[in-house]
């Protein structure tokens, strides 16, 4: 089965909800498997309790088990408000002990302590709610607007038994209930709750590049090459025909001649950010050389290498954080020279440190009377781009080496004219030792050479940008074919975790964490096979920095273990292919090779269910209640078109208009284009829109309204497009202001995303 015909049998409408009612019997349909491999899984890998807690703290919780036992078995609620994206306020409810049935609640001022709402089972119809073990509800008719900030709330509930449980708003606790779990039993003395989870796609792709991307994706960085797997997966193709990671993100040289003249200047582009930035100077006299260089986007110029030699030839470098767009660079000269300049920017390069380290680097040589012209580099690191800058004396036209590729410069440039150099690169996965990297000409000539490393990038999950949990992009069948391969792209998760041990002990995570994203569809579902086979990803810890999203623990046993205080909250990231003690980093993707039920494509269109375990983990083969409790996302949906939208600014003083700028993006895992975009505008007056390029906009009863008019400006996988309009904001005191926006896609089963952003009054 292709997905071609597979998405015909899909309706387009009401697909998820029908799915979702069918939850249960699919996630307790999958029980006993689930458990069964989790207890092979503990055996395999060694699984015992060795997490680095003092022995008494160990014993204390030995000691405690019964008592915790018991309580686990009571009603136990957390309670807690939440805002609407329409500015209402939720009741959520997580049940972490025994069934229990909510017949009332109250809600008070958290200032005065008036009621404020009060309804019970007499009142409506809502109540009672029954809320199973593990489980969690929304309570979403309390009609209570929030407009100040500063209000505070105090909700109380009883249930059937007459126990009260107490929360409030604001809340710590995360805004979206159903994942708020709480482990409460089966992981050895570990008690804790999730307070979130996320997913996060790659900023920088993850080494060693062996990495398998969809076809929307291929054309999105320029100056890639791209090849094909046996299973029609797409990978970057480098020049010498392997998989790589670097690439040249755009070139230029001066085309003015630079005779006798105290300055020269070329005008750079780019298509990414963080990039290196490499420039290549000549000057024919041996005694004047570049002393600086400026440019309009105001980066900082370092000397890499001056070689004085039949001339001097040299290697500058920057680093540039932003896009390049017409970037006029200036290099001033020590005296009156005549030369030449060529630059290129090197994408997916380490940006905080971009030079391989081996100390024979950079290498320069020089040689006279010949038409192959070649100098030898030894290196320390695996992945690297080689580079090569040559310059010679005499009319003689320049080709790169063997297995090397042009970087900047017209094609064949001569000695004599501008930029009267040539520049070259190969990426290389492996460390090298005396490789050659060479240039011929097409006569005798007396050449400068200078060649150097550049150390790719590690690998950096995009921080700035968490995916909720909710959705996660979907899967691809890899023996069937596709014309949307879903998710190949390797993607990473993050969970934040409160450490509640009954002991009060430090819990100490060590490389054999894992999370499991686990299939649970039913069988009463297309896949017909389903439970038979249910895919089980298995991502592993990893230590990323919280800041910049870099993945540092890449190589074997450079995990550092992760200590939580009792109390405290710490976010763990998981996204490696395997325990990193055992082997160096992998990433890891949702994907499904269903070759065991060829056609099946069993990870396509499915729920999933995210599974956690830790070092010591103990499941009760006989307590299916276990599973429920560690799982922190119950009901994941696999989608097929995935995006957001950025909104600025947040401030909207009041009575004034304000202009908004809008950025939609679709998501590289997006299999179809986003074609319009609609912006809940109404609590602002006087409102106005522009479209960007091929769009068009209206307005209609405070909605706002981007329709695309011409498909070549089409949101498509990887990209976005800012659009802007202005609106006057009430004169209200201390509101917030949300905007429910719709994202519509032109194709698919998933194809609208609700998303919401908000200004401060």
């Amino acid at each position: 089965m292709n997905l071609r015909n597979l998405k015909a049998r899909v309706p387009r409408r009401g697909f998820f909800f029908s799915r979702r009612n069918s939850k249960r019997r699919a996630v307790f349909g999958v029980i006993a498997a689930i458990i069964l491999f989790s207890i092979l899984f503990t055996a395999i890998f060694g699984y015992y309790y060795v997490t680095a807690q003092e022995q008494q703290s160990y014993q204390n919780a030995v000691k405690n088990a019964q008592g915790n036992l018991d309580q686990e078995n009571e009603q136990n609620l957390v309670v807690y408000g939440s805002l609407t994206a329409t500015q209402l306020l939720d009741i959520n409810i997580n049940n972490t002990g025994s069934s229990v049935s909510v017949v009332a609640y109250w809600i008070y001022n958290g200032t005065s302590s008036a009621i404020v709402q009060y309804e019970s089972s007499l009142t409506t119809s809502k109540l009672p709610m029954f809320i199973a073990q593990g489980q969690s509800v929304t309570y979403s008719n309390t009609n209570i607007s929030i407009t100040n900030l500063q209000q505070q709330y105090v909700i109380r509930v009883i249930t059937a038994q007459g126990q009260v449980f107490e929360g409030g708003y604001p809340s710590q606790e995360l805004v979206d209930s159903s994942v708020n779990s709480l482990i409460s039993g089966g992981i050895g003395s570990l008690k804790m709750t999730f307070s979130s989870f996320s997913w996060y796609s790659y900023v920088s792709d993850p080494p060693p590049s062996y990495w398998p991307s969809p076809p929307g994706y291929c054309n999105l960085v320029p100056g890639r090459g791209y090849g094909c797997d046996n299973d029609g997966d797409y990978y970057l193709l480098c020049s010498n025909g392997q998989r790589c990671v670097m690439a040249i993100d755009g070139s230029a040289y001066n085309t003015n001649s630079c005779n006798a003249v105290t300055t020269c200047q070329l005008t750079l582009s780019t298509a990414s950010p963080d990039d290196v930035i490499i420039l290549a100077g000549y000057e024919t006299s041996s005694s004047v050389h570049i002393s600086s260089i400026s440019d309009t986007a105001g980066l900082t110029w370092q000397v890499r290498e001056q070689y004085s030699s039949n001339g001097m030839t040299e290697e500058w470098y920057a680093i540039a954080s932003s896009v390049l767009s017409s970037d006029v660079v200036t290099v001033y000269y020590s005296g009156s020279a005549t030369g030449g300049i060529s630059a290129f920017a090197i994408h997916g390069a380490n940006t905080a440190a971009p030079f391989d380290t081996h100390s024979g680097l950079p290498v320069t040589g020089t040689g006279s009377n010949t038409e192959s012209e070649s100098v030898s580099i030894s290196t320390s690191n695996a992945y690297d781009m080689i580079i090569g800058i040559m310059s010679c004396t005499s009319s003689s036209t320049m080709s790169v080496g063997n297995g090397f590729t042009q970087a900047s410069g017209p094609s064949n440039p001569n000695c004599t004219s501008s930029p009267r150099l040539d520049t070259e690169y190969q990426y290389v996965d492996s460390s090298q030792n005396g490789m050659s990297v060479s240039f011929s000409t097409s006569s005798k000539v007396t050449y400068n050479m200078i060649a150097d490393a550049i150390v790719e990038g590690p690998a950096q999950i995009n921080i700035a940008h968490p995916d909720p949990g909710t959705l996660v992009p979907q899967g691809q069948n890899s023996t069937g074919g596709c014309d949307i391969c879903g998710s190949s792209v390797p993607l990473a998760f993050s969970v934040n975790i409160t450490n509640y041990d009954p002991s009060e002990a430090d819990l100490v995570i060590n490389s054999h964490a894992n999370l499991w994203v686990i299939e649970t569809c039913d069988t009463s579902t297309f896949v017909n096979d389903c439970p038979q086979g249910n895919p089980v990803y298995n991502f592993y810890i990893m230590n990323v920095n919280p800041t910049t999203g870099v993945i540092t623990s890449t190589s074997q046993g450079s995990f550092s273990q992760i200590s939580i205080p009792y109390g405290a909250t710490k976010t763990l990231y998981f996204g490696a292919a395997y325990d990193l003690s055992t082997t160096a980093f992998s990433s890891m993707y949702l994907t499904t090779d269903d070759s065991l039920y060829a056609g099946n494509n069993l990870a396509y269109y499915g729920e999933f269910a995210v599974f956690l375990l830790f070092e010591g983990t103990s499941i009760p083969p006989t307590s299916v209640s276990v599973y429920g409790q560690n799982i922190p996302f119950q009901t994941t949906v696999a989608a097929d078109n995935l995006g957001w939208e950025s909104q600025t600014p947040i401030l909207c003083p009041s009575g004034s208009p304000t202009t908004f700028t809008l950025n939609a993006n679709n998501s590289i895992f997006s299999g179809y284009s986003i074609s319009e975009i609609v912006v809940n505008a109404s609590a602002l007056s006087s409102l106005s829109a522009n479209a960007p390029a091929g769009w068009s906009s209206s307005i209609s009863n405070g909605y706002i309204t981007w329709t695309n008019t011409n498909t070549n400006d089409l949101i498509t996988p990887g990209t976005s497009l800012t659009f802007t309009w202005s609106g006057t904001a009430p004169t209200v005191t201390d509101p917030l202001i949300t905007f429910p926006t719709l994202i519509t896609w032109n194709g698919g089963g998933f194809t609208n995303l609700q998303s919401s952003s908000a200004c401060f009054v």
